[in-house]
C-alpha cells in the first residue's frame, strides 16, 4: 500500500468524507502513485456486507479523491488497495 511499517501514522484509511452538493460525497485518502484502489460501502457495521462501488481508482499522491454521485441513505465506506 506504500505505507511505512516503522511509522504508526502511516496507514491506508479514508481521511475525509465531505458533502459536495445534493447527494454527492467526496471521499479522500493518502495515496501512492502506481497503485490502484477500490472503494467499498456497507449499510451496516454490525453485520457488514461490503459492496464494491468502484475499482481501478489510480493513486494520485499525496491525496486521491473520488466523488460518489450515487449515495442513498446511511452508508459506511472503506478503501482498499487492489492487488495486481
Amino acid at each position: 500500500a506504500g505505507t511505512s511499517p516503522t511509522n504508526s501514522g502511516s496507514m491506508l484509511a479514508l481521511e475525509s468524507v465531505m458533502p459536495a452538493g445534493g447527494t454527492e460525497l467526496v471521499l479522500s485518502w493518502q495515496a501512492v502513485g502506481g497503485k490502484t484502489y477500490e472503494l467499498l460501502s456497507s449499510t451496516n457495521l454490525n453485520l457488514p456486507t461490503w459492496q464494491s462501488l468502484v475499482t481501478g481508482i489510480p493513486g494520485t499522491p499525496p491525496t486521491t479523491t473520488y466523488t460518489n454521485t450515487s449515495t442513498s441513505g446511511m452508508r459506511y465506506y472503506k478503501i482498499q488497495l487492489e492487488q495486481p
